[in-house]
């Protein structure tokens, strides 16, 4: 055929490609091989601004990591400590701000990193931090509030996604509840009294729908403080 170019496969058989649809290179045998073509780098961007809330995050061994800044700065500080104490930054001139906009780190070694903006105040009391987690493999999270005077939840998380029922105190609990006119109730509790499992947590590798609750007050936390969640398991959620 005209305008074509040939590729032989492991069988014999001839392949036609239009020129530019196959990336090629000579072998050592003078024979074309394929070349797959090589896709973006993974990338994951983080808002940088004050007044922000901090961050944790874990994000797969590879990935750029892009802080969406413009001016203040992005700096390491060395461990969990100095992160929650938002002091210790590193760095060369570590508390002025800078134009590095945006500022990209390239996650390429396992383990845990702990990034602030040095400027002023801006860690303590503008949220400009992130603890950030470097792995092979992320495992899913999901955070819920679950705090007395809350807003009922309905949430959706993927298949195998841990859910962490952000409580504290020994004045809640986390009650899985039976149906959804128990939910819609505040019935069937199997657990009326406060406890300290802090945070709780829920492992979401059946899909489904499933209903949870605070029972504390046999239903009390639950219809007058708004402390329950309707969580649907699935393979993929709709974006929210």
């Amino acid at each position: 055929l005209a305008n074509c170019i040939y590729q032989k496969n492991n069988g014999g058989g001839m392949f036609c490609f239009a020129a530019g649809d196959l990336e090629v290179v000579c072998g050592d045998d003078g024979e074309f091989t394929d070349m797959p073509p090589v896709g973006p780098a993974k990338q994951k961007t983080l808002p940088w601004f004050l007044g922000m809330d901090p961050m944790e995050l874990c994000v797969e061994t590879g990935t750029e990591v892009i802080f969406n800044k413009t001016g203040h700065n992005v700096v390491l500080m060395a461990n969990q400590a100095d992160y929650d104490a938002c002091t210790g930054f590193l760095g060369e001139n570590p508390t002025v701000g800078n134009n590095i906009d945006p500022f990209i780190w390239q996650a390429d070694t396992d383990g845990t990193f702990y990034f602030a903006c040095g400027v002023g105040t801006h860690c303590s009391a503008g949220g400009m931090k992130a603890k950030i987690t470097v792995a092979p493999k992320c495992s899913a999270t999901k955070t819920l509030p679950w705090t007395f005077g809350m807003q009922p939840l309905v949430v959706c998380v993927e298949t195998g996604t841990e859910v962490i029922f952000d409580k504290t105190g020994s004045g809640h609990n986390v009650n899985q509840l039976a149906s959804e006119s128990e939910y819609n109730g505040c019935t069937g509790f199997t657990d009326t009294q406060g406890n300290s499992d802090n945070p709780f947590l829920y492992q979401a590798d059946t899909t489904g729908v499933f209903y949870f609750a605070c029972g504390v007050g046999s239903g009390f936390h639950c219809n007058n403080g708004g402390m329950k969640a309707m969580v649907t398991v699935a393979d993929a959620c709709p974006e929210e």
